[in-house]
């Protein structure tokens, strides 16, 4: 009877410790994807990027699995993803591979299959299994179009990972995790060591920026509901469970407080202001001025009148300047970001590729100092 007894509750405790086992296995594989993409990237990742990419991988096509639905494609991060998990596969399916090879005595492995003969590298005859080549052209003939797609993209070149589907006017602190054919949807960081706060949209033609959600898996949901789409049962429950239950609102309120200018992008921009209000002031002209003043000089064609047009700009140069000997970073930061996301943008670059990395610099964000250096060298 004790016997019994030890037996069935044996058989009821393995499937508990197995499923314990299984959260355990699954977190850690999470957690060493997260370590090996912020490593790439230089910048934090929640886990809700991991989670839609392992439901992802069910699908053949793992970067087009919203296509169809809500027409848009996984793009940035998830593309290192892709490469790395093709990475693993391919070197797990050699270790098995050689691993069989030693497994298998050499009369067994030669019994019954078709031999040729072909040369090696000395001239000498040796022999080659047909049906082994031809299951090794027929896995090559097979490529994922996605392979093709990243083959040439550099994953230990944290620069270029960045710029992974990255239009111009995506500002340093937009990272692209989705995109369609009008919008581009991307994780926002107002500094590169920060967490990501929400998720943002910005057209394809516009510079303008909107908040859309809390983090990856809500904006999925906001799609789905815009587009009036349901979603499969076992996504909606993985959104459900690990999705934020902080509103949008609530962490736009957060923001706000930090927020010290709104620029053309409309989502504004936080730099740290201490309790003397040093860090940032205002731009010597207004927006509706700054506006007219880009609008009007890009349409000018006579030289002089366009001088004459940009001379207030030219004074608010110089002012960013005596801004920055006295540690008010944000102006400079301010007048780039607003000429960076303005219509007129790709007019301006040059002013642009001096303001804005030094601005970046000077607030100690290196990392979009960079990325913004290399889109504009990208732009020219």
């Amino acid at each position: 009877h004790y016997l019994l007894q030890s037996n069935l509750r044996s058989r009821k405790e393995m499937p508990e410790n197995g499923n314990k086992s299984k959260r355990r296995k699954i977190s850690s594989e999470f957690q060493t994807e997260k370590e090996d993409l912020e490593c790439k990237f230089g910048v934090k990742f929640n886990m809700d990027i991991f989670r839609i990419w392992r439901w992802a991988l069910k699908n053949k096509n793992p970067l087009a699995c919203f296509s169809k639905n809500l027409n848009v494609q996984l793009c940035g991060p998830f593309r290192v993803l892709l490469i790395e998990q093709k990475s693993r596969k391919k070197q797990k399916d050699k270790t098995e591979e050689d691993s069989d090879k030693n497994d298998v005595p050499i009369e067994e492995s030669d019994k019954d299959a078709p031999i040729k003969e072909s040369e090696n590298d000395s001239g000498h005859k040796e022999a080659v299994n047909t049906e082994n080549d031809h299951k090794e052209s027929q896995h090559h003939s097979l490529k994922d179009t996605n392979e093709a797609e990243s083959a040439d993209i550099d994953c230990d070149d944290m620069l270029s990972l960045h710029m992974l589907d990255r239009e111009w006017q995506c500002p340093p602190e937009m990272q692209p995790c989705f995109t369609s054919q009008t919008h581009v949807y991307g994780l926002w960081r107002d500094d590169p060591s920060d967490s990501p706060c929400f998720v943002v949209s910005k057209p394809k033609d516009s510079g303008v920026i909107t908040p859309l959600a809390t983090d990856l898996l809500n904006l999925i949901r906001v799609l789905a509901k815009n587009q009036k789409v349901k979603l499969p049962e076992d996504l909606l429950t993985l959104i459900d469970t690990h999705s934020t239950s902080e509103s949008l609102e609530q962490v736009e309120a957060k923001r706000r407080k930090k927020v010290v200018a709104k620029t053309f992008n409309k989502i504004g921009i936080v730099v740290p202001v201490n309790k003397n209000d040093v860090g940032y002031r205002p731009l010597s002209v207004s927006y509706a001025e700054l506006d007219s003043m880009l609008t009007q000089s890009c349409v000018e064609t006579d030289e002089a009148e366009k001088d004459k047009i940009l001379a207030p700009f030219d004074e608010c140069v110089n002012y960013i300047q005596f801004a920055n000997d006295e540690s008010d970073y944000g102006m400079g930061f301010e007048f780039g970001m607003c000429l960076f996301s303005h219509s007129t943008s790709k007019s301006f670059t040059g002013t642009i590729s001096r303001l804005l990395p030094l601005a970046y610099d000077l607030l100690k964000r290196p990392l979009f100092s960079r990325i913004m250096k290399r889109m504009c060298e990208a732009l020219n």
